[in-house]
């Protein structure tokens, strides 16, 4: 039987999201729909057991490194 492996995405915080974007106007608004999406998922888990706020602070990462604008990262928060 051949397992597959998965790429490990470090985990990061919103405070360390936070500090890699440049605008504090960007950043103030990806602060508030972590807000609100950490609100709304309560702790739920994926069905790979990491938490979905883990994996929408993974995809904002994703999305900031790529220079996307802002409402495109509020999206990537929000997704």
């Amino acid at each position: 039987m051949h397992v597959a492996t998965m790429t490990q995405i470090s985990l990061i915080s919103i405070n360390e999201l936070l500090k890699h974007i440049p605008n504090g106007q960007t950043a103030q608004q990806v602060q508030k729909a972590y807000e609100f999406a950490n609100q709304i998922h309560n702790g739920r888990q994926r069905e790979s057991g990491e938490l979905h706020i883990e994996h929408d602070l993974a995809v904002t990462q994703t999305m900031s490194k790529l220079g996307v604008d802002t409402p495109t990262l509020v999206a990537s928060m929000l997704h």
